[in-house]
């Protein structure tokens, strides 16, 4: 067997050696990022939980008070809803010009999508409530909630049910027979609600 030079073997060493450095820089590397991808993955999840959702979103309404977003409910040129309305043996309808506000610029870019579906329910509530009712504030304010429930669902259904589960007096049990809303360490009010408010710009009711 012929003898290798001490340059030769001084290379094949190194690359030996470079090899090595190699295969163990490429298993460490791809061990850090099945760790990274493992903990972006893990911080996702607890961004997206509900309770961390919430609190961000408090966070940056303290921070910008100003920063407020309307959405017309209308779709139509003149940007209101008219409907008749029983108001016994008069004939009688309702003018109505509402806005709806919502959490955020993503919020109402959502909004578009699903428009169509709450005016087509803000329509149908008010033919069915009778004028007397509507005079009333009390019975003008039962019809924004349920618009503003309806639109809440359609965006959120988990978030809008935990808000109406505060107010029933037996509310939904989970397995360990707590409430859904028990995890939660605050209440949700109308603003953790992507649509925050049903407004009036005009609230007319002729005969």
């Amino acid at each position: 067997m012929p003898k290798l030079s001490s340059s030769t073997l001084r290379k094949k060493i190194f690359l030996a050696v470079a090899g090595v450095v190699f295969l163990a820089l490429a298993v460490g590397g791809f061990f850090y990022y099945q760790q990274h991808a493992y903990e972006k993955e893990l911080a996702e999840i607890e961004a997206n939980k509900l309770e961390n959702k919430i609190i961000k979103a408090r966070l940056y309404r303290e921070k910008n008070p100003l920063d407020n977003h309307y959405v017309k409910l209308t779709s139509n040129h003149y940007n209101r809803i008219q409907v008749n309305v029983n108001d016994g043996k008069f004939r009688t309808y309702v003018t109505a010009e509402i806005v709806l506000k919502v959490q955020n610029s993503a919020t109402a870019s959502n909004l578009k999508n699903v428009l169509p579906l709450i005016e087509h329910k803000a329509n149908t509530l008010l033919s069915s409530i009778p004028a007397q009712d509507l005079r009333s504030a009390f019975g003008r304010n039962a019809f924004t909630q349920q618009v503003l429930l309806f639109a809440n669902d359609l965006l959120d259904p988990e978030l809008t049910t935990l808000y109406k589960n505060q107010f029933n007096a037996t509310p939904a049990k989970t397995g360990d027979n707590k409430s859904e809303t028990d995890s939660l360490p605050f209440e949700i009010t109308t603003e953790d609600l992507p649509v925050q408010a049903v407004l009036f710009e005009a609230f007319v009711i002729n005969r």
